[in-house]
């Protein structure tokens, strides 16, 4: 006999029918009854009854709509296996999936089929000349028998992957590292290795299921164990681990639906994906169209340590300096106007290479008339004096380089000449001597600069640039050199020619000799690099000073370019996202980091948001009534070649703050927990540099719970 069995026996005996009839009141008390004497809660014994005796017509739905929306969802949760818990989670699927194909307001064509079958170029012929020619060294292998071959890891990749970026990867990886991407594909534009081979490895790695990725790694992994120098590897592991990340964020942001297709951010890729080259994304990087129809553009970052927007400082506010000079010169104005848009128009047949001789020479006669009005533009807007105005510096930073050329000395030249090479080797890769632009085989030239000068005659010291350009033109391009390939190149290509170059060399030359212990090339480089430091001070405490006409301009450019050019207005509105590694920045994750607008008990829209953006003390805070503010991201001016480059070209950047590299963690953290992953699985998505900041951010910012 059951538990119900027992109730019921307890009081049948005193029902009329001999058994009871929950119709009936008095059958009911007596049921009631029974209950409250075993010592049922009086809540429960109200809910039995009501089931045993309310009568639910499936089609009459009334005694559903009599309960308020919390007694629904109470309901529901208290019965998830009923039919109205069914149907409430079928209409939030329904509804969460019109939501997000609303958000699809790009039209995608069919895929080009054709062109994803296209073989690679250079073919592999002319691909294995420019290696014999030393355009490209392969790496040194202990077993070369088992160097990477196309037939190795064709199989790991999809349909949805061009066909040619199969060779592209073997070449790649067979690599000494030191190539650039224009040596091993044709057509792919130049850009900043590693980091634009892990925009291209990303997509596909995406693309690939789990089993094809894994395989592709174990093949990669197995050619880093077999590399003679261990230092020959395009990917170190921490840009291994960062792509493996962006993976897995890219795949998270797919969901369910399979990812179908990828493109690198190459027009013809693009638009043969299916995408209208015009209407992509601001600053995507890859792109993805999944099975059902859906685009993925995908902005990718190694890390938290990034950059946003990164305009020119002079062009930044360039048609605010034009607005400002517009009524004493609007001839002028107009004619620099018409210039800005013949250089687009020519700059875009310039990056297509579909620009002609001709063509070229315009570019360059305009360019140099516009640098001119913009000047003069720049000086009404600032002032022609004011530390501010990038041309101010740039005439400080051209005066500062001719003083140091004419205090060359023979002293100089005889400690330069007496840097070894081992000397050398120890100063390229430290700080303020980048590899990137002072390797060891272009210290190596700038030492042997002058002894060359003097074999051919010139009256050197003091290296004045009237003397540099004239032998670097006459001398410099049959004099052959070494560069950091190893390939055999000449003097003037070594260390380059023009007024830039020039300066650049110099720069070398004196924090070479500083580095070997003179004090006079310190004084020098010192106070040349003050220059530049000076002006990114100045430039942005006037982004703040609204109470001058350059303050004013430089605000409201700022606040213009936050809302055309910074990625989180795209990023909220479903437009793009970004993958900074194992991270993610998109609507779920955004959601979680500025939470809920308590006026529509909704997550923030952008422009909710952007009503509550300001800038204060360089940084842009947003501040929400009654919560702590949060710094979205940090102002700062950098100028990538220091002492050399033009400060007018310096980049006004926008930098991901700490406070936000802590909020984005702790909100993909919490979004992965909600889809029951782990702490330590979703730990695993990131690098182990990633990982170390975060660990060190928690010191300040504490739990992601607190």
């Amino acid at each position: 006999m059951n538990y119900w069995d027992k109730i019921l026996d307890g009081f049948d005996y005193i029902s009329k029918g001999g058994a009871p009839d929950f119709s009936n009141p008095n059958d009911k008390m007596l049921l009631r009854m029974e209950l409250l004497k075993k010592g049922w809660n009086e809540n429960a014994v109200n809910e039995l009854l009501y089931n045993l005796t309310e009568k639910k017509d499936e089609k009459d739905d009334s005694w559903w709509t009599k309960m308020s929306p919390n007694q629904q969802q109470d309901y529901i949760k208290r019965h998830p296996k009923s039919q109205k818990a069914i149907d409430a989670k079928k209409e939030k699927e329904k509804k969460d999936k019109k939501q997000k194909s609303s958000k699809q307001t790009k039209e995608l064509n069919d895929v080009d089929k054709d062109f994803y079958d296209r073989d690679v170029e250079p073919s592999e012929e002319d691909y294995q000349k420019r290696v014999e020619a030393g355009q490209v060294t392969n790496a040194g292998l202990k077993d070369e028998g088992k160097r990477i071959t196309r037939d190795s890891i064709a199989k790991f990749f999809p349909p949805g992957v061009p066909k040619k970026y199969v060779d592209t990867m073997v070449r790649l990886l067979n690599s000494n590292g030191n190539v650039n991407m224009t040596d091993v594909l044709d057509g792919s534009g130049a850009g900043k290795m590693p980091a634009q081979a892990a925009e291209l490895f990303t997509m596909m790695a995406s693309t690939m299921d789990d089993k094809q990725f894994a395989g592709l790694m174990n093949v990669i992994n197995d050619h880093h164990n077999n590399l003679q120098n261990p230092k020959e590897r395009l990917f170190d592991e921490d840009w291994l681990e960062s792509i493996s990340g962006a993976r897995q964020s890219i795949r998270d942001m797919a969901g369910d639906d399979e990812i179908e297709a990828g493109a690198w951010d190459l027009k013809d890729e693009v638009e043969a994906m299916g995408l209208d080259y015009s209407k992509k994304g601001f600053s995507t990087d890859v792109y993805f169209r999944t099975k059902s129809g859906n685009l993925l553009e995908v902005s990718l970052k190694k890390d938290t340590k990034v950059m946003f927007a990164q305009p020119s400082v002079g062009g930044h506010i360039e048609n605010k300096a034009f607005r400002s000079l517009e009524k004493k010169s609007p001839k002028l104005v107009e004619r620099g106007r018409r210039n800005r848009k013949r250089i687009d128009e020519l700059s875009a047949k310039k990056k297509n290479k579909n620009i002609t001789k001709e063509e070229k020479q315009e570019l360059a006669k305009v360019q140099k008339e516009q640098d001119r009005i913009h000047e003069v533009a720049m000086n009404e807007l600032y002032g022609k004096d004011n530390p501010a105005n990038p041309f101010n510096a740039q005439r400080k930073q051209n005066l500062s380089t001719d003083k140091i050329g004419r205090s060359i000395t023979q002293e100089d030249v005889d400690l330069l000449g007496n840097i070894t090479d081992e000397e050398i080797d120890a100063m390229s890769g430290t700080q303020g001597m980048p590899t990137a632009g002072m390797d060891t085989a272009t210290l190596k030239g700038v030492r042997q600069l002058v002894s060359e000068m003097k074999k051919a005659g010139y009256d050197v010291p003091p290296l004045e640039e009237r003397v540099y350009q004239r032998f670097m033109k006459l001398e410099g391009k049959d004099i052959m050199v070494p560069d950091k390939r190893g390939n055999n190149v000449s003097l003037n290509k070594l260390l380059g020619t023009g007024s830039k170059y020039y300066a650049k060399t110099l720069v070398m030359m004196n924090k070479m000799l500083a580095r070997k212990g003179s004090k006079k090339g310190q004084e020098r480089i010192d106070s040349h690099l003050q220059i530049g430091k000076d002006f990114e001070d100045s430039f942005l405490r006037e982004t703040l000073n609204r109470d001058k006409p350059s303050g004013q301009a430089l605000y409201g450019a700022t606040m213009e370019m936050i809302a055309e050019k910074f990625p989180l207005k795209a990023m909220m509105e479903g437009e793009e996202a970004m993958a900074l590694g194992g991270l993610r920045s998109d609507p779920e994750v955004l959601s979680e980091v500025f939470g809920i607008n308590p006026e529509t008990n909704k997550p923030y829209t952008y422009d909710e948001l952007s009503k509550k953006l300001k800038i204060k003390d360089n940084r842009l805070v947003l501040e929400v009534e009654g919560k702590k503010p949060i710094v979205v991201s940090d102002f700062v001016v950098r100028n990538k070649g220091k002492g050399y480059n033009a400060l007018n070209s310096a980049s006004f950047e926008m930098k991901l703050p700490d406070d936000m590299k802590r909020r984005l963690y702790c909100a993909n953290k919490k979004v992965a927990e909600k889809k029951g992953v782990s702490r330590d699985d979703f730990r695993k998505r990131l690098s182990t540099v990633e990982i170390k900041n975060q660990d060190k951010l928690k010191k300040t910012y504490g739990d992601c719970d607190t």
